[in-house]
Parts: structure tokens; sequence; C-alpha cells
């Protein structure tokens, strides 16, 4: 890296070798060559930090570097004993995608701010975290939708996460029948996705516990009378 800094063209070789590197990276995570990966991603992110440091401050660096960090905080999630070091990589990059939407706001910006929150909701973390976390990745899911450029893979995760917030509000004992609401204005897409049939079992129980607690709600006010 020191050698690179010193030639005069060391920003842009640094640039180049930062997007080799991902791309290398991806390509062993996809193999389940997950250490190598880690390895790839965590060197370009030092190459695009350096390149940022010695140039004049480029969104352009400032996104990759966003993006190497997510896609380290991505391959890490897989191994809960680095759920730790997935978080500092996954919030470093969120905040650097919400400093850039402040700056020049853009659909694809918002696409990685949800799915960088989305991903800051499946970390083993505390129940109000991952509800904050997850509650931002629906706001960001349903505002996609609305420029009608929701893709199938982020509905699968739009969904996935009511689930999740709904299973953490109902564990707390908390009223999910708002969850269960966008739940159903899911359902109502004009073109929804095919579900695997353990995340629709996971919404039938859900929805069965708003049900019994309506249900509940109505013979208690019965009795009263």
């Amino acid at each position: 890296l020191n050698q690179l800094k010193d030639d005069a063209f060391s920003t842009q070789r640094l640039q180049r070798s930062a997007q080799a590197r991902m791309h290398r990276a991806a390509i062993l995570a996809k193999s389940g060559r997950g250490d190598e990966a880690a390895g790839e991603y965590e060197t370009a992110i030092e190459e695009l930090n350096a390149a940022w440091q010695s140039s004049d401050p480029d969104d352009f660096y400032r996104r990759h570097l966003a993006d190497a960090e997510r896609d380290l905080g991505t391959l890490l999630l897989e191994n809960p004993s680095r759920h730790d070091a997935a978080e500092v990589y996954l919030e470093r990059s969120l905040q650097t995608y919400l400093e850039l939407m402040r700056q020049q706001p853009s659909v694809s910006l918002l696409r990685k701010t949800t799915q960088a929150n989305c991903l800051l909701g499946r970390l083993n973390t505390t129940p109000s975290e991952r509800v904050a976390a997850l509650e931002r990745a629906t706001v960001g899911f349903e505002m996609l939708r609305d420029h009608d450029v929701l893709s199938e893979s982020e509905s699968l995760q739009w969904i996935e996460s009511l689930v999740e917030l709904g299973e953490l509000a109902a564990a707390q004992g908390a009223d999910v029948s708002r969850i269960a609401d966008q739940i159903h204005q899911w359902r109502s897409q004009e073109n929804p996705v095919t579900l695997q049939a353990e995340v629709q079992q996971r919404i039938e129980v859900l929805l069965d516990t708003v049900s019994d607690s309506n249900s509940d709600g109505s013979d208690q006010s019965s009795t009263s009378r």
C-alpha cells in the first residue's frame, strides 16, 4: 500500500485494485471460500480508504468503500461468532449511505440503505436494536414499492422483515395488529411472489396470534357488559 501511495497514479491504482478485490471476493464467497473472501474485502476497504485520503473528498470513493463494508458485513453475518465485526461494517456503510442520501437522494442509495438496515435486523443484537433496524428497512421497502422499483428478492426480504418484526413484538407481549395489517397489504400486491413454506407457516402463526388476541378482547368486553 505504501508503495502505491507514493506513485503518481496511486489513487487510480488503489481504486482499480480495490474493485478487482471486491469482484474476486464475491466469487470466493459464492464458492464457499468465506475466509479468503473476507480477507479480500478487508484489503479492498484499506485500499479504498487510502485512495480517499490521498485525494480530494469524492463521493465515488465513499460509495465504493461503503459497498465493500456492506459486502464484508454481509459475509461475516453468516458466522454468528463474527456478528460484532459484521455490525461495525454494516453500521459504517449505513452511515455513509445516509450521508450520501442527504447530499443527493437517489433510488440506488435508497436501495442500499434499505438493504443495510435489513441486514442489521438479522444480527444477534438486542431486540430493540433489531426492531429499529427492521422498521427502517420496511419503510425503505415501501418507498421502493412506491417508486415501482421493488425487485422480487426485495419483496421477499420485505415480508421476511415484517414477520421478524411481528415475532419480536409478540415475544415482548406487544400489539402486532399494525404489523399484521402491513402483512395483509403486502399480500394484496398485484404481483405477489411465491413464499417458502417455512415463511408462509410463520405468517399464519403470527396472524393466528392476532386473531386470538382480538377474540380474547371481544370475549372480555362481552363479559364486562
